[in-house]
């Protein structure tokens, strides 16, 4: 993954490997919202495990999802999912393959521009 994909690099930065590359993308753009700090992914992974428990607790206890059921119960969940502001899967999934397209957009661009230096470099020099 990270051979396809490059953050942002100003023109004067090094040339980093593919697992540095791979490295930096799921430090900042998979669960952005949580830190890490020199490469310790404990933070990352006790929230993921969490998420997980969240979503499982809902399979199993419909009532939290249900506003009937929650109204009957007279509780009040602070969790509760229908209470939540959710962005769905496919439009998170957008947002990334449109970053990542606009990525892949500039290094053919960069590819294609050096390509064509050369070519003009060369056929220069023959004439």
């Amino acid at each position: 993954m990270g051979a396809l994909v490059s953050m942002r690099k100003s023109r004067w930065s090094k040339k980093r490997s593919a697992e540095e590359e791979g490295r930096e993308v799921f430090n900042t753009t998979i669960l952005c919202h949580v830190p890490v700090v020199q490469y310790d992914y404990w933070p990352k992974c006790v929230y993921l495990a969490y998420m997980a428990r969240e979503v499982l607790k809902c399979i199993f206890d419909h009532s939290l999802l249900s506003d009937k059921a929650r109204k009957r119960e007279r509780r009040d969940v602070q969790d509760y999912y229908g209470n939540k502001r959710i962005e769905m899967a496919g439009d998170l999934i957008s947002l990334l393959f449109e970053d990542l397209f606009k990525m892949y957009n500039s290094k053919i661009k960069e590819s294609v521009n050096k390509s064509l230096q050369k070519v003009t470099a060369s056929s220069s020099a023959e004439a």
